[in-house]
């Protein structure tokens, strides 16, 4: 059986400030949860990056994942970077990092700390230390 999948485009920058450009689209986990899925062109079904939003209220979503396996044609290369601002845009929300530990299930790991300190540098999201949390402008 095979899918047919609506894939878009996203150009994403790496460390070096080399462009890439991936191909994603979207699973819904639910009316509030949603599964970017990122592919290298073409895709190859079996390796992917992505990244997981669930709404914590009505015009808001946390992001709940950012994986890709280490594998390197996903390492380094700025997805995630591309893809929150993107996943904000697309699903007409606003969008706000995990915090650390602070409730069941939730948590903030050193390479997401990472993609959210990029995004300050690029002016794109400010730090609430009061929440420990990373939003979008």
């Amino acid at each position: 059986m095979t899918e047919n999948i609506t894939r878009t485009e996203i150009k994403c920058i790496d460390r070096y400030g080399v462009e890439n450009t991936f191909t994603y689209h979207i699973v819904e986990h639910g009316p509030n949860e949603w599964q970017f899925i990122i592919e290298m062109i073409p895709p190859n079904n079996v390796d992917f990056a992505d990244i997981q939003f669930k709404r914590i209220s009505g015009d808001t979503a946390r992001t709940t994942w950012m994986g890709n396996d280490f594998k390197p044609y996903y390492s380094g290369k700025g997805i995630f970077d591309a893809m929150i601002p993107e996943a904000a845009k697309v699903l007409g929300i606003k969008i706000v990092s995990s915090r650390k530990k602070v409730e069941p299930g939730e948590w903030r790991e050193p390479e997401a700390e990472a993609v959210w300190l990029r995004l300050i540098d690029k002016g794109l999201v400010r730090y609430d230390a009061d929440r420990d949390e990373y939003s979008l402008i």
